[in-house]
Formats: structure tokens, C-alpha cells, sequence
């Protein structure tokens, strides 16, 4: 699933326009969104049923 198939099926099962999904992924999954801010002030993110987020130095 890509990020254009995501956002459909929030649309879908949200019963909304895929422009709202769409504003609704990016507020969890863009850069500047929820996760990757917890993960740039060094938190981790566990939401249950979807997976744990941690960022880690290479």
C-alpha cells in the first residue's frame, strides 16, 4: 500500500472527499506530521495494532 492508496481507503471509510484524507495522513505521516515530530524531540512512538517508531543515528 502507498501513501495514494492509504489516503483512499481513509476517504472511503471516513465517507469523505480523498482531499480531507489526504490532509488527514499527512498530519500523521509527512515530515513536519505527528510521528516525525515526537521523533525529532527523541520520543518513540508505539501506536498498538500499527507498529513502534523510533529514530536511530546510521
Amino acid at each position: 500500500m502507498n501513501k495514494q492508496d492509504l489516503v483512499a481507503t481513509v476517504a472511503k471509510r471516513l465517507e469523505c472527499s480523498k482531499a480531507r484524507a489526504s490532509v488527514v495522513v499527512n498530519l500523521f505521516f509527512s515530515p513536519g506530521g505527528v510521528i516525525a515530530s515526537e521523533l525529532k524531540k527523541g520520543n518513540k512512538v508505539q501506536i498498538s495494532g500499527f507498529g513502534n517508531f523510533e529514530a536511530r543515528r546510521r
